[in-house]
């Protein structure tokens, strides 16, 4: 960056913070051909672990990005997890994975990483796509009007601004986000804030006799967390009990007192301890304008379910693919309102299902002083509580049938047979509105209908058995005659006997421009 330089910057879009939000958010808007300015304070990745969990649907996005098989050497799949009482006794059944499992998403259902080497990945993916990076930059407050928005991004060292303009702004600003501040959006809190210590552990002692699985031990003495980390690293998460001095329970003293149950000092270093409230709660709206919010500056939920980076990523992602149709003309600008339709009440039901988690583990530590054991076990690692889905927004109409609870869901990606091998679905149909079918379905739709879908790059995917190398995807085709799905990798709406694919296509027609 040239000293001095004032002239103003140009984007197709601007993000604000470079964390991994906001790095995936400039990497899938990149990918897509946009033009993206990040400002980020910070000049260098932080360097301690924050963010532990990442799942099967955030790596599918990863893996779309050209991410996935670069992170491998530093990621490893979780075993599973379960609840423990006080003694370590089960509370409830173990969700395990056996060796080499790959979920609906075509990968183990969750990985564990070190955010930093995650960070730095995605930093260098951006600047392969030719996306300006900014770093050691601060963003004034956002100016907007009906044709773009304005930030000034002063150097943290001295300099002169820079001003840039784009036409969206995304603000990827953290927990704390100024920019959410600035235009007023409010939070509201689900009421389930706890103090806790998170400390993560480099281990001297290899064969220290640890669990293979993430726990959530239910100790009536002290609830706390423990996983398995990548490598030699472990976390554990302590919760503050009511009177006690955070700070002084920060001592290293202390702290070994919390680890006393699973290491001596000789077995291990403790890499970063850090004491910190979690907080359940969203922001009243998602977008003002022509700025949007995502990650922790839209939503903040507690650690339980691993789910805080991962619903940041589909905040991203969800933004990214309506910008791109609205940029290259093939939706209208309206349909950039159906981010805040459809990710704020799925976010919502993320943070209020990891509520719902922590609330079990308090009603688990109580029963085993009371005995008044907890009925409702849904919360459970592989109970009957589903993830959310999406709605309201660019979906087929509900018609009231069995063939509605598909949509809104993330569609299972199989393995397909080419002649370079089994791949995945994505590497081979692409990553937009796709028409999944076993037989042909575009010879039998009207021709204007068929020229309308062409104009805006739907594609059609024919998938007879014999081409499927995996079976993510059977169970669905064998209740329907098509699926249509988006760009996120949801599904828009499903076709069978009694709403056949014209009909089914024609209400997605209706999502483009003319």
């Amino acid at each position: 960056m040239a000293s001095g330089q004032t002239t103003p910057r140009h984007a197709d879009v601007i993000v604000i913070g470079c964390g991994p939000v906001g790095a995936m958010a400039a990497i899938l808007l990149g990918q897509r051909g946009l033009s993206v300015i990040v400002v980020e304070r910070d000049r260098e990745v932080y360097p301690l672990p924050r963010a532990a969990v990442y799942d099967g649907e955030i790596a599918r996005i990863f893996q779309n990005c050209d991410l996935q098989k670069r992170f491998l050497d530093h990621v490893e799949a979780m075993k599973g997890a379960g609840f423990r009482g006080g003694e370590g006794q089960p509370l409830g059944p173990d969700l395990v994975f056996p060796e080499g499992y790959a979920g609906s998403q075509g990968h183990p259902e969750n990985f564990v990483f070190h955010q930093p080497l995650l960070e730095g990945g995605m930093r260098t993916r951006a600047l392969e796509l030719g996306i300006t990076l900014l770093l050691g930059h601060v963003a004034s407050a956002p100016q907007q009007n009906d044709e773009g928005v304005r930030v000034t991004a002063t150097p943290m060292d001295g300099g002169s601004p820079l001003v840039i303009e784009g036409r969206w702004l995304i603000a990827a600003d953290g927990a704390s986000s100024p920019v959410r501040k600035h235009l007023g959006i409010a939070w509201e809190s689900l009421g389930y804030d706890r103090d806790w210590i998170v400390m993560d552990v480099i281990l001297d002692d290899p064969k220290a006799d640890l669990p293979p699985l993430a726990v959530q031990v239910c100790d009536p003495k002290r609830i706390h967390t423990y996983v398995p980390m990548c490598g030699v690293r472990r976390r554990w998460e302590f919760i503050i009990n009511p009177g006690e001095d955070p700070k002084a329970m920060m001592r290293e003293a202390s702290l070994w007192g919390l680890l006393g149950r699973y290491l001596k000092p000789t077995q291990a270093r403790i890499e970063r301890a850090a004491a910190y409230q979690f907080h359940a709660s969203i922001a009243e709206r998602l977008a003002e304008g022509r700025i949007f919010l995502v990650g922790d500056a839209a939503h903040q939920t507690p650690p339980f379910l691993g789910q805080g980076m991962c619903t940041g990523i589909r905040d991203a992602l969800n933004i990214a693919w309506k910008l791109d149709h609205v940029n290259r003309g093939v939706m209208p600008a309206r349909m950039l309102s159906t981010y805040d339709s459809e990710r704020r009440p799925h976010a919502m039901d993320t943070v209020d299902h990891a509520v719902a988690v922590g609330k079990l583990m308090d009603a688990f530590a109580d029963a085993q002083l009371t005995s008044n054991w907890p009925t409702d076990l849904s919360a459970l690692y592989g109970g009957s509580r589903n993830r959310a889905q999406l709605a309201a927004g660019v979906f087929a109409h509900p018609t009231g049938r069995d063939c509605d609870r598909e949509t809104g869901k993330p569609v299972p990606q199989p393995l397909l047979h080419t002649p370079q091998g089994p791949q995945p679905m994505d590497a081979v149909t692409g990553t937009g509105f796709r028409v999944v079918s076993r037989d042909d379905v575009a010879g039998g739709l009207p021709p204007d209908l068929m020229a309308r879908l062409a104009a805006a790059g739907v594609t059609f995917v024919v998938l007879p058995a014999s081409r499927l190398a995996s079976a993510q995807l059977d169970e669905l085709l064998s209740r329907t005659t098509t699926i249509v799905v988006r760009p996120d990798n949801y599904v828009f709406g499903v076709a069978d006997a009694d709403r056949p694919a014209p009909a089914l296509l024609a209400q997605l027609a209706t999502h483009f421009n003319p």
